[in-house]
């Protein structure tokens, strides 16, 4: 006699063999041979260029104790600057690149080499069009830039001129590096700007009130925040007197103005006085 437990095994059995198999290969499934091909053999090496062999086409690119020459494949892409199509013979000893490459039993086979470009945020401390040159403050730090005719220059979202970047305005540049050489390929400052009166100053939480009208603002100073008198970016929020006209440069985070340049328009030295905020 069948028990009522023996024929509930059994028709659970029988359940299951009518499963379709997808279910039981689907978290098992092995990538396909492509799959595998490609995920092991896509490589990046980051290094400083040395040789350039354009007859024999090998690249090498040191960095540190990982050094490597690269065979450069047939259909080897190359970019300079900021992702520039260029070619072979662009590519000069001492150039900071990235190779994307594959290994063949231990043959490296470039497919890509671009020239690695970085981005700093900083203050501007000069801007000199004669010596084509910017200069960034940043933590202290004083960099020297290079600008050419190719450079991309704008100031809230406009086209500009080196001439046009002011003491202390935060902006974000965008290089290369070659030898001693740093290329800027684009200086920005994103900010807005707004034009008013000091209506309140807040100098406990570090805020300011600026009236344009019928509009007020408040603005939160960041820790960077510059406060410009003629030039001078030693200036304090102690400095600043209610009803001064200012031009304020500010990002607004998801609805928080925050700032990071105040210029008085007026012709009065900032306090010698470095105490307080």
């Amino acid at each position: 006699m069948t028990t009522k437990p023996f024929r509930n095994l059994l028709a659970l059995a029988a359940l299951l063999t009518l499963l379709p198999s997808a279910t039981v290969h689907a978290d098992t499934t092995s990538p396909t041979s492509d799959q595998s091909s490609t995920n092991k053999d896509a490589r990046e090496h980051t290094g400083t260029i040395t040789i350039v062999d354009a007859a024999e086409r090998t690249v090498k690119v040191d960095k540190f104790l990982l050094n490597k020459t690269f065979n450069l494949a047939a259909d080897c892409s190359f970019a300079v600057g900021l992702d520039k199509p260029a070619t072979l013979d662009q590519l000069k000893p001492s150039m900071e690149v990235v190779v994307r490459y594959e290994e063949s039993d231990g043959v490296f086979i470039a497919t890509r080499i671009s020239q690695r470009w970085y981005t700093q945020v900083g203050y501007v401390k000069t801007a000199t069009p004669a010596n084509h040159e910017i200069v960034l403050d940043r933590v202290g730090t004083a960099r020297k830039f290079k600008v050419n005719d190719s450079t991309r220059l704008t100031i809230h979202n406009d086209k500009a001129r080196l001439s046009d970047y002011k003491t202390g305005q935060k902006v974000t540049i965008t290089y290369t590096k070659q030898d001693d050489l740093w290329l800027a390929h684009k200086v920005e400052d994103t900010s807005e700007r707004f034009v008013g009166t000091v209506e309140a100053i807040d100098a406990e939480a570090n805020t300011m009130k600026v009236k344009n009208l019928l509009t007020t603002k408040k603005f939160n100073l960041g820790d960077g925040c510059k406060i410009v008198f003629n030039n001078d970016t030693s200036g304090k929020l102690r400095n600043v007197r209610l009803g001064e006209k200012v031009t304020v440069n500010y990002e607004d985070m998801k609805g928080v103005l925050v700032a990071g340049r105040i210029e008085l328009a007026t012709d009065r030295a900032p306090a010698t006085d470095n105490t307080g905020p």
